[in-house]
């Protein structure tokens, strides 16, 4: 543990000394006592508690990431799931905890840490999954069907390449909206995250249900890694973090949000890193 700990600091130190470089992502924060953190509501990786705190498996773990770099305090910065790297490249905040896949076409614009979890995808049906469905390619193929999907989410790029045209897709901002399309019967399907489905299943019971055996979408082992977002060039930041992330990620206080969230810990991730991932 002692010489975890002494590589998370080494790591943190050697962004210190780089800033001669121009490199300040790491230094600005820990001058300042506080980074900005954007997310979008989303169950289990970001949402509001009772009591208004910010509080999920991204949103908890980053700020466990940001004690361990010296940094005190989070300025949250809420918006809509599509406008999560736009606050990024915008300078709106310096990270994003938010459940984000890694995918080819945001490693475009952005930087990802090392992968927090890898978790499957699912469908949100009605009750009785009435339609029988069990795939994303199965429901695609089936023109009298509507399917909903979060704006700028991979569930959305998948469901246009299974097929499904743009009059069949409803986007909706938010996992809560889609809920509603389709216990509201706008929708017959809502494509999203197993472990967001099943958070929000237990958060609102009602005449919702999984598909469910549900059959994973073509693509193999490397869907459905979780990561946070730096800005590309934020190379220090992005260095301590993941260092951080080195000695959280299994261990006792990581496991323990994981519990306290209900996330099964068969969702950790393996050891491949973004570069495998994208390969």
């Amino acid at each position: 543990m002692r010489r975890r700990r002494a590589l998370v600091l080494f790591a943190a130190g050697l962004g210190a000394a780089r800033c001669a470089g121009g490199d300040r992502s790491l230094a600005d924060p820990r001058a300042a006592g506080r980074i900005r953190v954007a997310y979008a509501l989303e169950r289990p990786y970001a949402f509001l508690r009772s009591d208004g705190q910010v509080d999920g498996e991204s949103t908890a773990l980053a700020r466990l990431v940001a004690t361990r770099l010296g940094i005190d305090r989070i300025d949250w910065v809420a918006v809509d799931f599509d406008k999560l790297i736009p606050a990024l490249e915008t300078g709106r905040c310096d990270v994003v905890a938010a459940g984000l896949f890694v995918t080819a076409e945001r490693a475009r614009r952005v930087a990802f840490s090392r992968p927090t979890l890898h978790v499957p995808q699912g469908l949100l049906v009605r009750a009785g999954n009435p339609w029988d469905l069990h795939s994303y390619a199965q429901a695609a193929a089936d023109r009298r069907l509507r399917l909903a999907a979060v704006a700028d989410s991979v569930e959305a790029a998948w469901l246009r390449a299974a097929g499904v045209e743009e009059a069949r897709l409803v986007i909706v901002p938010d996992s809560r909206t889609g809920e509603t399309a389709v216990e509201s019967g706008l929708a017959d399907g809502f494509a999203l995250s197993e472990p967001a489905l099943r958070a929000a299943l237990a958060e609102r019971p009602g005449p919702l249900q999984l598909a469910q055996p549900f059959e994973q979408p073509v693509g193999g082992p490397r869907l459905g890694y979780v990561a946070f977002a730096f800005r590309r060039g934020d190379d220090e930041l992005l260095r301590a973090w993941d260092a951080a992330l080195g000695e959280l990620l299994g261990g006792p206080e990581h496991s323990a949000l994981l519990a306290r969230l209900g996330l099964d810990e068969r969702w950790l991730p393996d050891r491949r890193s973004v570069r495998e991932v994208l390969e």
